[in-house]
């Protein structure tokens, strides 16, 4: 879930940035859909595994 609701932040966080200025990558370009897809899945998947898996596991009372 918290995977999901990254990506949906990414992309939000992303409009804002076209909203706000005018100095960012052209977002329909392939090559930039493509990067960020691409680090989202080889960056931020990986890194929110790892946290994941170092934090300490919650038991339930």
């Amino acid at each position: 879930m918290a995977l999901l609701f990254a990506l949906v932040l990414w992309v939000v966080m992303h409009g804002a940035i076209m909203i706000a200025g005018h100095q960012h990558p052209n977002y329909l370009d392939p090559n930039v859909v493509i990067g960020g897809v691409m680090s989202y899945l080889f960056f931020a998947v990986p890194l929110a595994l790892v946290v994941r898996t170092l934090l300490p596991k919650k038991k339930s009372d």
